[in-house]
C-alpha cells in the first residue's frame, strides 16, 4: 500500500513538472511574438527578441535582478490584479528617443528614469501585456485586462506593489533594428494558476434581463465632449502664446462640430448655435452603425495674431 501511494504521489509530482514547464514554452512563446508586433504596430519600432527566460518569484525577490536606474512601469488589471514592467536604461532610452523623434540615437548616456519616461511608455506596455494575454488564450484573459497604472521611483517598493503568491517572470535581452543598441526589460506578473479570481455570478431569471439592461447600460451616463476645431501648431509657437493671443480658427469650423466619447472616438456631428439663450449643437449626423465609420476630423494648420 506505501509503495502504491509513493508511486502515485510520484506520478502527480511529475504531472505537475510537465505541466510547468509547458507554461514556461508558451509564455516565452507568447512574448517572443508578442514585442515585436507591438512595437512595430505601435510606433513603427523594429524590435528584436534574441534571448528570453521565464521563472517564477515571490514578491520579496522581484527586485533582486533589476538594474540600477531601471524604468519601472506597474500595471493593474481586473479583479485587483497587478504587475510590473521594467525596463533597463539602455531599453527606455532607446525606446523614449524613438519614440520621441522617430529615429535611433548613436550613443545613449545611462540616466534615471523619470515620469516623463513612465508616460511616453505608458501606452506601449499596456499594450504589451494585452498582446501577450490574447497569445496565452484561454489561460491569459486576467492579463489582456492589464493596462499601465502608475510609475515607481524605487526598486525598493516593488515588493509592496505586487501580489502575494507565486509570480512569473518573464526576462527579454531585445535589440533595437539593426543599430546595435541593445537593452532587457523584464516583465513580472501574477501566474496564471492564481491570475483568474472566481467571479460570482447570480443567476438572473430570463424575463429580468431587459429591465437589467436598461437600468445598467441604457441608464449609464456617458460624457461626451463637443469638439470645435482641432489644430496642429509648432511647439515653439506654442509656448510663446501669451494671455490675450489670438488663435485663428477654421472658417468652416461651426459647421464642422464633432461630439466625441472619452475615448476620441465620434458619435454625432452637427453645428454650433444657441438654443434658449445657451450654447448648442444642432445633430446633422448620427451613427447608425460602428463608430469607425464616421472620421476623425484633420487637425488644420493655425495662424496666430
Amino acid at each position: 500500500m506505501a509503495e502504491l501511494s509513493q508511486s502515485v504521489l510520484r506520478k502527480m509530482a511529475a504531472n505537475r513538472a510537465e505541466s510547468a514547464a509547458e507554461n514556461t514554452v508558451d509564455a516565452a512563446r507568447a512574448w517572443r511574438q508578442a514585442l515585436p508586433r507591438v512595437a512595430q504596430s505601435e510606433i513603427g519600432l523594429t524590435l528584436m527578441v534574441q534571448d528570453i527566460t521565464c521563472d517564477t518569484v515571490q514578491a520579496t525577490d522581484a527586485a533582486e535582478n533589476i538594474a540600477d536606474n531601471a524604468l519601472l512601469c506597474l500595471l493593474e488589471g481586473h479583479g485587483g490584479m497587478s504587475g510590473l514592467v521594467a525596463w533597463d536604461p539602455a531599453a527606455f532610452a532607446a525606446f523614449v528617443a524613438f519614440r520621441m523623434t522617430g529615429k535611433l540615437p548613436g550613443a545613449l548616456a545611462e540616466r534615471p528614469a523619470t515620469r516623463v519616461d513612465a508616460k511616453l511608455t505608458s501606452g506601449f506596455v499596456g499594450k504589451l501585456v494585452q498582446a501577450f494575454g490574447h497569445g496565452l488564450g484561454d489561460g491569459g484573459d486576467t492579463f489582456a485586462t492589464m493596462n499601465y497604472s502608475g510609475f515607481l521611483a524605487d526598486a525598493r517598493l516593488v515588493q509592496f506593489a505586487l501580489p502575494e503568491g507565486p509570480l512569473t517572470r518573464a526576462r527579454m535581452e531585445v535589440q533595437f533594428a539593426s543599430s546595435g543598441i541593445s537593452g532587457s526589460l523584464q516583465v513580472i506578473l501574477p501566474s496564471p494558476s492564481v491570475s483568474r479570481p472566481e467571479r460570482d455570478v447570480p443567476k438572473r431569471p430570463a424575463q429580468e434581463w431587459s429591465q437589467a439592461l436598461g437600468q445598467n447600460v441604457h441608464a449609464a451616463p456617458m460624457r461626451l465632449d463637443a469638439v470645435l476645431a482641432r489644430l496642429q501648431l509648432p511647439l515653439s509657437l506654442l509656448l510663446s502664446l501669451q494671455v490675450g493671443q489670438i488663435v485663428s480658427l477654421p472658417g468652416n469650423c461651426l459647421d464642422g462640430v464633432s461630439l466625441e466619447s472619452g475615448d476620441g472616438r465620434t458619435i454625432l456631428t452637427g453645428r454650433l448655435g444657441r438654443a434658449s439663450g445657451d450654447r448648442a449643437v444642432r445633430v446633422a449626423n448620427a451613427a447608425s452603425g460602428s463608430h469607425s465609420q464616421l472620421g476623425q476630423p484633420e487637425p488644420q494648420p493655425a495662424a496666430t495674431a
